[in-house]
Formats: C-alpha cells, structure tokens, sequence
C-alpha cells in the first residue's frame, strides 16, 4: 500500500510518496520514493489565509498595534524567519518598535542600541531604508551593520531584508525581517 506524507527539509517542504517495489513473490524488496516541492505553494497558501484574516482582524476593529503583532507572528512562522518587526519613524530621529514577531529579544537590542534614521555617521540598514524608501537586503558582514554586528551574530542573525512602510504618500516605517 503506498504512503504519503509530508516533510520539511533545509527549509522545503515536500510531499512526498512511498511505493513498495514488488518482487515475483509479491514481496516488498525496496521501495520508491517520488517527492516534489510544495515550499512555494504553501507559502502562498499561508499568505492567502494571512490576508484574509487581516482583513477580518480589521473588520472587527482591533487596534493597529495587535494586527501588526499578529501580521509579524505569522510571517515568522510562515517563512521559519528568525525576527520580523515593525519600526516606526519618529519625528525625535529614532524608530521605535511598534510590534514584533520571533526572536523579540534581538529587537530589544536594537532598541536599546538606539536605532535611528537621521544619523548620517552612523546609517545601518533601517536608516538607509527610511531614507531611501527603497527596500533593500544587508548580510550581516555588510558594512552598514557595523553598529550592530556583534550583537546580530550573537543571535544567529546572518541578513535582513528591510521593506519601507508607507502610508498616504509618507514612510510610516519599515518592515523588517531577519
């Protein structure tokens, strides 16, 4: 009787299909295996139920900040993303975090690192996203993670993609996943 299951490898997800090869007595000598990749599917499966429970979450009211901490929970899980957060741009030149997904504790670092976007000197990926308005990906050996190399190591951080957030014309902030 053949099986089929699925399975996460490096990151993938398979389905796959286990078939016992026969032999002249009817006996399984071997078996054949035939998986195919699912990652992308599943993704966009995810992505469509996401979206459609934002759009509930919005329905029924509930506050920005609580729909911005669901959307970050369940991007990290969808993707098996280490961090996502949400930074928002002050008018002080600092980019508080307005909700986060994950490993939290590697944005309290940030925060108490004191992320900015007006520091010419000192522009990390953030920053630079905030001013351009592009969004843009850093590897951690990059030189505009100098600032927060050390700690971004000590969490297992090896890159980032940054997406910049805007509202009605304005960069409210930045979507940011490690």
């Amino acid at each position: 009787v053949p099986g089929h299951f699925e399975d996460v490898r490096d990151g993938m997800r398979f389905a796959s299909s286990v078939y016992p090869v026969l032999d002249e007595h009817g006996k399984a000598v071997r078996f054949a295996v035939f998986a195919t990749d699912i990652t992308a599917r599943k993704q966009l499966q995810g992505i469509d139920r996401l979206l459609n429970e934002c759009d509930q979450r919005v329905l029924r009211g509930e506050p920005a900040q609580e729909l911005l901490r669901f959307i970050c929970d369940e991007v990290v899980r969808l993707f098996e993303l280490h961090l996502a957060w949400v930074g928002r741009k002050e008018a002080d030149g600092q980019v508080s975090i307005a909700a986060c997904g994950g490993n939290c504790v590697y944005a309290e670092s940030l925060r108490s690192a004191g992320v900015r976007w007006d520091d010419t000197e000192v522009l990390g990926p953030i920053g630079a996203v905030l001013r351009s308005g592009q969004a843009q990906v850093f590897r951690v050996t990059d030189s505009a993670f100098r600032s927060w190399r050390d700690s971004a190591e000590q969490h297992g951080v090896r890159s980032v993609i940054v997406i910049p957030l805007i509202t009605r014309g304005e960069i409210y902030g930045t979507f940011t996943l490690y």
